[in-house]
């Protein structure tokens, strides 16, 4: 990654979002899948804000299905072999959202299987050569040593999950902007570009649920963060997972050229 400024960086991840996004949408004309996914996500995002338990929980739970489901059904194109390691990543990510599914949920219980989630996904990218990128290393570095202590100081008793999956979470998403996972991408969208703001939007996510812990249960603010954690993080999911299939479609392509 060339020396940006923060704000180069963040504009840069915002068009790539919003592209990634735009396709993902209109991948749903072709994937009855995705257009479940995206009702699924609209009801829990709804229902999170409202503050209807019930409905929030049965919609985030046919989430990540629904997500593998779409990677399953692209097996052909990206190897039998992929589609299974990837709907398992995603399943990891379902048993997360499974653990913190209670309204006191167990942040550190909630990690781990997040963790096995992204082992997973460094796996796909670093086959493809990409590396941490030392500059944006150097940045979120002393950023997630800096939540390390935040929690330490409001709730010490998520220190496991700052520390260990915090860390880790910050360290796949600087493999993510490694740009040899997009040098040969032409002019307009690929789904790989999703991957840098994949991370990133999971970086949110997850400060937004240590912050949705500190703030309590005040209801209005608790209902408006458990939208936005969901938000962030099924977008996250979505690009990430779409960007991975692409690199998987192409060495597949390769391998059999």
């Amino acid at each position: 990654m060339p020396s940006t400024s923060i704000s180069d960086f963040l504009k840069k991840n915002l068009a790539d979002a919003l592209t990634a996004g735009a396709t993902a949408v209109e991948k749903a004309k072709a994937k009855p899948e995705r257009v479940a996914l995206f009702a699924a996500s609209a009801v829990n995002l709804a229902a999170s804000a409202a503050g209807k338990s019930t409905i929030r929980k049965a919609a985030k739970l046919s989430l990540m299905p629904l997500i593998a489901a779409g990677v399953w059904n692209e097996r052909d194109e990206i190897g039998t072999a992929d589609a299974k390691k990837l709907a398992a990543a995603l399943g990891f990510g379902w048993l997360g959202d499974a653990i913190l599914m209670p309204r006191r949920a167990n942040l550190n219980r909630g990690a781990i299987p997040f963790a096995v989630n992204h082992l997973f996904y460094q796996y796909f990218v670093r086959r493809a050569g990409a590396k941490p990128v030392k500059e944006l290393l150097m940045t979120m570095t002393p950023l997630w040593a800096g939540s390390v202590v935040a929690t330490k100081l409001l709730q010490p008793k998520y220190l496991p999950a700052a520390i260990f999956y915090g860390g880790l979470l910050a360290h796949t998403s600087t493999i993510y902007a490694d740009e040899v996972l997009t040098a040969d991408a032409i002019d307009g969208y690929d789904p790989r570009r999703g991957l840098e703001p994949g991370g990133l939007l999971f970086l949110i996510s997850d400060s937004l649920l240590i912050t949705r812990a500190i703030v309590g249960e005040e209801k209005t603010v608790a209902q408006l963060f458990d939208a936005a954690v969901m938000f962030t993080y099924i977008a996250a999911q979505l690009l990430i997972s779409d960007g991975i299939s692409e690199l998987s479609r192409r060495q597949r392509a390769v391998n059999h050229s």
